[in-house]
């Protein structure tokens, strides 16, 4: 996969003290459709709004409540299980 190149570039972007190719707004660009995808599959395929992400501000709030429902999902998950 590419995460050993990401990880790669994100890790030369510190040494170099220059931001890395692949800001927040990008990453959350490509993984917020997923993580909404699967509250919709939790909803019965219940249609969701998809945000586009552009500044790190808005971005990085975003990611946060994000990655809170997310938890709060495998949380739920685990336990009817």
């Amino acid at each position: 996969g590419s995460h050993g190149y990401l990880t790669d570039e994100f890790v030369t972007a510190l040494l170099e003290n220059r931001s890395p190719l692949i800001n927040i707004a990008w990453s959350l660009n490509m993984t917020v459709p997923g993580i909404i995808a699967h509250q919709s599959a939790l909803n019965d395929g219940e249609l969701l709004k998809v945000p586009q992400y552009t500044g790190q501000s808005d971005s990085m709030r975003h990611f946060l409540i994000l990655m809170k429902v997310a938890a709060s999902n495998v949380l739920m998950a685990n336990h009817m299980e």
